[in-house]
């Protein structure tokens, strides 16, 4: 009896640990195509972000870390570089490959050895969260689940919602001067160094030895490399460094940008469901409108949303897929006609791959293109979308088939009274075989760029 006592209540935590908050920190948060900003809606299953269903969001006040570095860059940098790990890393090692360069310039009857400082500041935000105290749901969210519309609701505002979000800004940059030795220049190096530390300790520089600086880095040569990523735009402007002073006032306004608790690149994310929302649980109507929301009905809403959102994914993704392929055919059917008087040659007119644009051993002729999206083709990947959604037989009166069989029967049934793998409909919807079809040509050249006409002797004729 004891024993089954705790194995129920491991049970439970299991489940309940199910259903609490998140925090992510991989490559999902890393697409900078998307807005994963506080009380916007999230699918952790389907990994999409959906509308922000608070019509007031108010946030905690964030802490910062702040880091700076100021190393000397060797011959041999990238052996320590290679060794590190992180998005840090990965920005230090393509910054300093892209404009680290030891090789001597020849200028008359000298030879200058170029050498390198490498300077870097970034901020860490994070405890930014949602209040959830003093923020409120829209009104047509909570219109939604006064009507007990659940499954509306989860479509539009996503099973969890982001509370919380960390960021990340950076500021990169590379100090390059040249010496007639192949020994660096200390000396000038400490001055670079009181400099720039003058400005990170609110110190003072007296004119004379900026005076000084000034004249031996135009000596020097002295060049500045910035990158900067995770800016506000206000102060965009002030980004550019032409000399040391200039340099300095460019690492304080990247500085002041940073600390605007909406700016950076998002590193980690906290997501709540919805279920543990004390407003969702307030101002929903169940099933039964007796009934509180207990644990179960809560693992039912929460398990039968994150369901009802990984069918909606498949659904818009194979839709886009079809309207993609469509649009894509119609342009290079319209736009560069095969036949009449303003004809294009179907073999020497060439397009350009979108991700490679300028790699011309990745252009695809328009008799490819149109090879690869016909009409059937195309028709295929609509008619997998009509299957997934009415079943073998196409037929949405067929009976429990398909995707809308199994929501119509679960929103019946009440997504707080019965899981989804209860009812045939949802248990023959097995999601894992409705996955979308990759296509290269449509990812990768389309909507068509034309990018130039070839030679006839680019593609001899057999003879």
């Amino acid at each position: 009896m004891k024993r089954s006592i705790i194995s129920g209540l491991l049970l439970a935590s299991l489940c309940e640990a199910q259903l609490s908050a998140q925090v992510i920190r991989d490559n999902r948060i890393r697409d900078l195509g998307v807005t994963p900003s506080i009380g916007r809606g999230y699918s952790v299953s389907a990994n999409t972000f959906q509308s922000n269903c608070y019509s007031a969001v108010e946030t905690t006040t964030p802490s910062y870390d702040f880091k700076y570095k100021y190393i000397e860059v060797e011959q041999d940098w990238e052996r320590s570089f290679n060794r590190k790990f992180g998005v840090n890393a990965q920005y230090e090692y393509l910054f300093l490959k892209s404009n680290v360069d030891f090789s001597t310039v020849a200028s008359g009857s000298n030879e200058y050895h170029r050498h390198f400082i490498f300077l870097r500041f970034g901020i860490d935000s994070y405890y930014h969260a949602m209040d959830e105290a003093s923020s409120t749901l829209s009104d047509p969210a909570l219109s939604l689940l006064r009507k007990g519309d659940a499954t509306g609701f989860f479509n539009a505002c996503g099973p969890y919602y982001v509370k919380g979000v960390g960021r990340h800004s950076n500021y990169m940059a590379l100090l390059n001067y040249v010496t007639t030795s192949a020994e660096r220049d200390f000396s000038y190096e400490l001055k670079l160094k009181a400099s720039i530390n003058a400005f990170f300790s609110r110190g003072r520089v007296d004119v004379e030895s900026s005076a000084e600086i000034h004249a031996e880095s135009s000596e020097k040569r002295l060049q500045i490399s910035v990158w900067a990523y995770g800016m506000g735009k206000d102060k965009l402007a002030n980004l550019i460094a032409t000399d040391i002073e200039t340099f300095k006032e460019t690492a304080e306004a990247a500085l002041q940008t940073m600390q605007n608790p909406d700016v950076g690149i998002v590193t980690s994310m906290e997501v709540v469901p919805w279920t543990e929302n004390i407003q969702f649980q307030d101002n929903l109507t169940l099933s039964n409108s007796d009934d509180q929301l207990s644990f179960s009905k809560r693992d039912k809403l929460e398990k039968n949303a994150e369901f009802v959102s990984e069918i909606r994914r498949i659904d818009r993704n194979q839709l886009y897929l079809a309207h993609k392929a469509n649009n894509c055919r119609r342009i290079l059917v319209d736009e560069y006609p095969t036949t009449g008087d303003e004809a294009y040659d179907p073999d020497l007119t060439l397009f350009s791959d979108l991700r490679y644009p300028n790699v011309t051993d990745r252009e695809k002729s328009l008799s490819q293109l149109l090879d690869v999206l016909n009409v059937e083709a195309i028709d295929s990947f609509y008619n997998a979308n009509t299957q997934f959604l009415y079943g073998e037989d196409n037929d949405p009166d067929a009976g429990e088939d398909g995707a809308f069989a199994c929501i119509e029967k679960l929103e019946e049934e009440g997504l707080d009274n019965t899981f989804h793998y209860q009812i045939p409909a949802c248990a023959n919807l097995d999601l894992r075989n409705f996955t979308v079809t990759y296509v290269p040509f449509v990812d990768y050249y389309c909507m068509p760029e034309f990018s130039r006409v070839a030679e006839a002797e680019e593609f001899p004729q057999p003879q």
